[in-house]
């Protein structure tokens, strides 16, 4: 009963979010290992991206983590691919971890960088 109240507050306060976000980040600097400048870049984009989409934070952060998991860089996600898989999903009515998939499969396909 104690966890759920601690899971309910957490859940009320944003903290959850923020926990979240948190979690994707360390998982996208564990793939792609930006430098610390490219790290603050990526932050600020996700919380740019969300503002513009009305997409949660952790969606998008879970995005660009699932971008970099795919091999692309990330330079490639801060300039624009990270929006364009945010966008995508909407759009396709696709889970974000599908989205970033088919995008990654395209342009590989179709050689784009």
């Amino acid at each position: 009963m104690a966890v759920e109240n601690v899971i309910a507050a957490l859940r009320d306060g944003g903290l959850l979010v923020v926990v979240i976000v948190v979690f994707f980040l360390a998982n996208l600097r564990a793939a792609a290992n930006p430098t610390a400048e490219q790290m603050g870049q990526l932050r600020a984009e996700i919380e740019r991206v969300a503002l513009a989409t009305g997409e949660a934070p952790a969606d998008v952060a879970k995005i660009f983590s699932d971008l970099v998991k795919g091999g692309k860089s990330a330079t490639e996600v801060i300039n624009g691919l990270g929006l364009a898989t945010v966008q995508f999903a909407r759009v396709a009515e696709l889970p974000a971890a599908e989205a970033a998939e088919v995008l990654i499969d395209a342009m590989n396909i179709f050689g784009v960088d």
